[in-house]
């Protein structure tokens, strides 16, 4: 989203980033263009922390951002890695609205 790529733009000269997403969506051009390289990861894997988790030791990764309520599982697994991380929590849905954007937005069924 815009908070990532405004992150990733005032990091990009002092920090090595890499972008992880679970699908190439309209903003991964945008990733490209500041020169950072965007990997896709599967979510729906039955392996993908364990495949994420290496995927961050390969490349030294020292601090993860999560940018959504919806990957604290990626939270709890810097955590069991001894990695800094951020959190970015910034869904402010209804009560009653909740269900639909975990199930039909953000978990794409």
């Amino acid at each position: 989203n815009n908070f990532c790529l405004y992150i990733a733009r005032l990091l990009k000269n002092n920090q090595n980033l890499t972008i992880f997403s679970p699908k190439a969506g309209p903003m991964k051009e945008d990733f490209e263009k500041l020169g950072l390289e965007v990997t896709i990861v599967d979510t729906t894997s039955k392996t993908f922390l364990e495949d994420l988790s290496c995927a961050l030791k390969e490349r030294q990764v020292e601090i993860l951002l999560a940018n959504t309520i919806m990957r604290c599982d990626i939270i709890l697994m810097a955590a069991q890695l001894r990695m800094r991380s951020v959190w970015v929590i910034h869904e402010s849905w209804p009560q009653d609205q909740l269900d639909h954007y975990a199930k039909e937005v953000f978990m794409c069924k």
